[in-house]
Parts: structure tokens; sequence; C-alpha cells
């Protein structure tokens, strides 16, 4: 890791913006938008983590605050794992700007999320996840590719229509003051320092504004803010502005031609607006990274696109061969990166350059979009065309994730050696647990990463003669504890309807019998089995109707010493019924314990979920004449088509 005077490094950085923690909260870093953060960055492409596609927006910016990973993906919104990648809560928004190339990103503060999508700004709990507030912009504007800045209670957003307004943080209906633009259309991030605001109207007509306001309100005409000043350049300005305050600079770039390539870097006094120089560059809407003495831009519509490097009096430095127009460079570490444009997109490929030199240090093929970096680890986050989030640096150190239990028969007794399978549906992983033919307890031990909050464990657990299907949904507290512990499973009784020789059957025509068989009931009990109208629940009374069937009433069985019963003849369906698809269950109601009423704790059921038996259904071979006959009259109507053709 680069270590060169690390001291007069965060001088510099402190006079260029406002002091921040190495997390990376504001769209290029800070709300000056310097694209420059001092804390460490990776050495090389070792890869710390990878997600499936979650529709991520390939141009925009991930924000990296108190662990996690936040990102923008149209009509979502993603916090992730910073250390895994796990998804830790999905939110929706409006948003629906992906159809138009949208690279707007979000910003963080005070343990809020803002984002600018669509018609609206919307305000999130990055705890939870849930959506606090969501207003519609007020001149009713549709923001595409401008992210909103928060600074000093306030959230400054462009409205994509003719407004830039200042929102009070804590509540968005309030809006402290609206500027209304005279030349183009408000589709920049603002950036603010000492007190000022920046800003660009985006015009095709050959030349645009690039305005700055004061920050707070104007007093005597409350709802307006001051403007400090209007400067006219040539080309567009579709993205936004850097600001210098330690040398009074402004840099932004311009797009002039499309089909030619090019545009213009411009540089202005922070305080008078005037212009002190401009440069020729490609195509470009990427906001300007400034470091020390150094300024960076990215630009060209055309693969692998540009990236520049000029110094303060405008003259270039260098070029790197990586880049696009909607890219904006970052700097950390005396390292620059960049993504490549593919295809008609960024995402392409994400290359790291020695910020003084150019030299090239490393690259990787995926990812690419303007990249965040965060120190702690120290990590990069870029996102790539095919909707994935990329981040590098150090794998997380793998932490066990520990999952335990007893396992119980349904009286509480419990019920050694039994066999558990888990089972991530999420990610279809499968474990088994660890168990002892002397003791009911299980366990599994998985590492970290291997589970995410929401995901979906299902238990099947089996022993003693009987089975359970349990679900759990993985929460953060989960993750923070380190696993499931004292995770009980409680077993339930198995009761299978069959044929006489014992093989499960489900289905009975006219002239069969149902026969039922059990296991895992109580050892040398009394049970009645009854025949009930499908669904049975707790607590159901049984018997209400249809219990009794053909040879007399319901069956009274007594258990073996092992919970069991045997094949037992319960309804004879008369050879003559008529087909109905009832659907049944059979329930095993225990003597002596709430008799003639559904008790999960102490009778048996042979599904709780689903239709135990149907019956009666249509005999085999009246299905099969049935089959034949359609086979005999398709080949009587193919005949008859030949003889007409």
């Amino acid at each position: 890791m680069n270590k060169r005077i690390i001291m007069a490094l965060l001088v510099l950085i402190c006079m260029a913006a406002p002091v921040m923690a190495t997390d990376w909260q504001q769209f290029q870093y800070d709300v000056a938008s310097t694209g420059n953060s001092p804390a460490d960055a990776p050495d090389d492409n070792t890869m710390k983590w990878i997600t499936a596609d979650i529709g991520a927006a390939v141009g925009s910016q991930t924000m990296i605050a108190n662990d996690r990973v936040f990102v923008y993906a149209d009509t979502k919104v993603y916090a992730l794992n910073k250390n895994t990648g796990g998804i830790l809560w999905t939110a929706s928004i409006p948003g629906d700007t992906k159809a138009y190339g949208s690279w707007a990103s979000p910003a963080y503060n005070n343990s809020a999320l803002f984002v600018s999508g669509g018609y609206n700004l919307t305000k999130i709990n990055t705890a939870t996840g849930v959506a606090v507030q969501e207003i519609a912009f007020p001149d009713g504007g549709y923001s595409c590719n401008g992210g909103p800045t928060v600074a000093n209670g306030r959230v400054f957003a462009g409205s994509g229509g003719s407004n830039y307004c200042a929102f009070d943080e804590s509540d968005l209906n309030t809006v402290v003051w609206t500027y209304s633009l005279v030349l183009g259309t408000a589709v920049s991030t603002p950036a603010v320092a000492d007190d000022r605001v920046v800003f660009g109207g985006m015009s095709f007509g050959g030349t645009s504004n690039l305005y700055c306001v004061n920050k707070s309100e104007n007093a005597s005409a409350p709802g307006t803010t001051d403007e400090q000043w209007t400067t006219l350049l040539t080309g567009g300005i579709g993205g936004s502005a850097s600001i210098d305050a330690a040398n009074n600079r402004v840099y932004v770039a311009t797009f002039t031609d499309y089909g030619g390539d090019t545009g213009l870097l411009y540089a202005i006094d922070f305080t008078t607006g005037a212009i002190v120089w401009n440069q020729p560059i490609t195509y470009s809407d990427s906001t300007p990274a400034i470091s020390g003495e150094y300024i960076y831009v990215s630009g060209s519509v055309y693969a692998p696109g540009v990236t520049y490097c000029f110094n303060q009096a405008g003259v270039q430095q260098w070029t790197v061969p990586h880049g696009y127009w909607t890219v904006s460079p970052t700097i950390a570490d005396d390292k620059l990166f960049t993504g490549q444009c593919g295809s008609w997109s960024p995402g392409d490929g994400v290359y790291v350059y020695n910020a003084t030199t150019g030299v090239p240090l490393w690259d990787y093929a995926h990812g690419g979009s303007s990249p965040s970096i965060a120190n702690s680890d120290p990590m990069t986050v870029t996102v790539g065309k095919d909707g994935k989030v990329y981040a590098f640096g150090d794998p997380a150190g793998q932490t066990p994730f520990i999952i335990s239990g007893k396992v119980l028969k349904p009286d509480g007794a419990p019920c050694n050696g039994s066999w558990v399978q888990i089972t991530n549906l999420d990610t279809e992983s499968v474990w088994h647990a660890e168990n002892n033919s002397s003791s009911n307890h299980y366990r599994l031990v998985i590492s970290s990463d291997h589970v995410n909050a929401t995901e979906e464990l299902q238990f099947n657990t089996s022993g003693c003669s009987q089975l359970t299907t349990t679900q759990h949904t993985v929460t953060q507290d989960d993750i923070n504890s380190g696993g499931l512990v004292r995770f009980n499973i409680t077993l339930e009784p198995v009761i299978i309807s069959c044929d006489i020789a014992g093989n499960e059957k489900n289905q009975f025509a006219p002239s069969e019998t149902v026969y039922v068989k059990g296991t895992g009931l109580s050892a040398t009990t009394n049970y009645s089995i009854w025949i009930q109208d499908e669904p049975v629940g707790e607590g159901y009374t049984l018997c209400a109707s249809n219990c009794t069937y053909g040879s007399g009433a319901n069956k009274t069985v007594t258990t073996a010493a092992n919970g069991s019963f045997a094949v037992t003849q319960l309804w004879d369906i008369p050879e003559g019924a008529s087909p109905t698809y009832d659907e049944y269950d059979i329930v095993a109601d225990r003597h002596g314990t709430g008799q003639s009423t559904y008790n999960a704790e102490s009778d048996g059921i042979d599904s709780a979920t689903v239709a135990g038996i149907v019956a009666p259904v249509p005999e085999l071979a009246s299905i099969m004449l049935f089959a034949a006959g359609l086979v005999v009259l398709l080949g009587f109507i193919t005949l008859r088509r030949k003889k007409k053709g």
C-alpha cells in the first residue's frame, strides 16, 4: 500500500473539501464532488465478493456507510452486507429510469438514504429499508441522471425539469428554496462548498449555463436563494461540477458533438464565475475528480474510452485508454480508478492507474461504473453492465455460523440420533447436521458467507419413526449472533394411507379399500382413526361429517411399544360409486386427551397442509378405455384428412 507522506495528503484533502469519514456517502465521495477519498485502496484485483444480477444501474455509483453498500437499481434500492455482499434489505421506489440509461447515484446522511429517480425524491431508513418519505418534484419534473446531495440539513436536487430545490432533510415536504433555470434543464448532482451550490443547466443548442447560488434561503424573499454567478459555456452540461475550494476553482465537462466525439473541460473561478481555461476532450458528462495539483476526467462514446489528467494550469499531463462519457473517475491512495465502455454502455471493466504517472496498476474485465472506495478493508466497489455489483479487496474472514438444537418427539421426549437436513432455499445449498445415536442434539457449522439475512432455511428432520419439515427466515440478529442456537425441532407422527401391503397410496377408485398405518405416536395408546373432510386444523371437531364409511364406524387401534400401528382397513369404497374427487384427511385421535377434537400435540394427521386422500376417482380401466378411444378417434380424423387430400 502506498504510504507517501500520509499527513501531507490528508492536509491537502481537508483543504479541498469538508472532512468526512472514509466511508463513501455522497456522489464522488463528498458534497463538493471531488471524487477524492483519503482511504487506502486495493493494490490488486483480488475479488472480495460479487453479487448476482440484481439489476444494479450500470452508470450509478454505490454508497458505502455503516458496513453497508447501497445500490440504486432502477425501481429498487439494495442494502448489501459490506463484508459479504449479501442482501440485507430491498426497498421499492418509483424509479423507472433504466430505459433512459440513468447513471443517478443515491446519497447517505444521518442513517438515511436519499434517492431521486423519475418523478420522485425518496428518503429511506437505512437500518430497515423502509421508505420514510416519498415526494413528487414540485414542478412535475422527471429526474434521470442527477442525484441528490445532502449537506447542513438540506437535500439539494435537480428535478430534471427547470428547477433545482433545497429540501429540508428532516421533512422533504418542506421546500426551503427553489431556483429556476434561465437556460437548460436541471440534470446535475449539485456540488456544495463554502456556503455555495454549483450545478449545470443542460441544453442541446450549443451552449449551457453553469450556475452558482447561495446555499441558504434568501431571508428577504422566502422560498428563493441568491444567485452568485452564471457562466455561459460551449456545449451541453449533462453531468456535474466538482469544487476545488482550496484553489478557488470549479471544474466541469461539456459535450459538443456526439458523432465527432468532442467535448470541453472547463476551469471556472469559484468566486466570480470567470472562465480560467478550457481544454478539448472527448464527448463527456463525466464529473472531474480533483487530487492536489491534478484534475481527472473521463470521456468518449467509443470503446475503450479515455481518461485525462490535467494540471491546475490546464496542461494535459497524460491520458489512459480507458473511460467513458458517463464514467466519473475517482482517486484514493494515489490510485486513479476508471471504467471502460463496451457496446453503447459503461461497465465493461475497471482499470486502475498510478494517479501521478498514469502507469497501469491492475484491471478487471467486469464492473466499471464510477467506482466508490472505502477504507477499513480497504475496498473498491463498482457496478457492471451485467447488473452485478463487484467489490475488490481482501475477502472477509470467514466466521462460523452455527445451527444447533434438540430433536424432540411430539410429547417432548428426546429423539436420539435424528437425521437433520438443512437447505438454503435461496441459494439451494444443502447440508447435513452432525448427530449422535446416544443424544437428541444436532449441530451444523458453516461459514458466515453461506447465509445472509432474509434467506429461508428449510429443516427436513426424521427420527423415531417420525418426520417434520420446518422453515426459518434468517434475521440480521441471527447473523450478528453467529447462528441459530437452541433451535429445537419437534417431530410429528406419520400417518399414511396405503394399500393392503402397506404401500403408500393417496387416490382410491370405486371397489378399492382405503388402508392406513401410522408411526411416531404415543406408545401402547388407543387412537380412533377418522376420515374427515379436508381441511382439518387445530381445534377442529372430528366426525362433524363423513366420518363413517363402508363397514361401520371409525376404527380404534392400539399402538405398539414403538408408537406404531399396523396396516388397518378403514373404508371399502362401493363398486358402483361415482367419481367425485372428494378430498379428505385421515386423523389418528388419541383417547383421553381432547378426544373428538384435533390437537396437533397429541393427535396424528396424514397432512396438515394438503389433502391426504382423494376419493373416489375414476378406475384405471375407465381411464385406459377413454385414452384408447381418444387414440382411435384421432386416427380416424387423420385418416379422413388424408383421404380428403
